[in-house]
């Protein structure tokens, strides 16, 4: 199996600007900096170009991989402290954007959960300008976990995840950037 990697898009707010080029390696640097690791750099819009630098960690990360396989996680998540302090330094910077394995740890963070049993019972990522919203809560019904999210267009990428926590209430997380909504379900919640 081969392990899908944590990636944080930080958006290159010096796009477009007269001295981009410059202006844009000095804030690349800043980021890199404040990550430790060199990064790529992307386009994530949708529909029009928005450059942005990726932070990869490639190391294979047991517990999300057990999370998406929809098994019981009851692992704090102090051990992956130092990449959320990262990504919250540079959310505290600029705009920043997640893959499926980077929003499930951040959204995880910010609902609190480092310590307690969780299993995702669905996941779902959707394209906020095309996909159907509507068609999410039938989704959730079916219980899928979503195995490819889309990796182009990131910005426009809303991942939702349904968790059942251990005293049997279900959390829905949704993480947009890095904008998370948690809401709170007494059941599975249904049409």
């Amino acid at each position: 199996m081969k392990a899908e990697t944590l990636e944080v898009f930080i958006v290159d707010a010096t796009y477009d600007r007269d001295d981009s080029f410059k202006s844009s390696s000095l804030l690349r640097k800043k980021f890199e900096l404040i990550s430790g690791s060199p990064l790529k750099e992307e386009n994530i819009g949708s529909g029009a170009d928005l450059p942005a630098f990726l932070l990869e960690y490639s190391t294979f990360i047991p517990f999300l991989a057990l999370f998406f396989m929809g098994k019981q996680i009851n692992e704090n998540l102090s051990a992956w402290m130092d990449i959320i302090k990262k990504m919250q330094a540079l959310s505290d910077e600029a705009t920043v954007y997640f893959n499926r394995w980077a929003a499930a740890l951040w959204g995880i963070y910010k609902a609190n959960l480092s310590s307690k049993d969780i299993t995702l019972i669905s996941y779902k990522s959707f394209n906020r300008r095309i996909d159907d919203i509507c068609h999410l809560e039938s989704h959730f019904q079916s219980f899928l976990i979503e195995v490819n999210a889309p990796y182009q267009d990131v910005s426009d990428v809303t991942h939702e995840f349904l968790i059942k926590m251990a005293n049997g209430s279900i959390l829905r997380i949704s993480v947009y950037g890095d904008n998370v909504n948690v809401i709170e379900y007494s059941s599975i919640p249904s049409e």
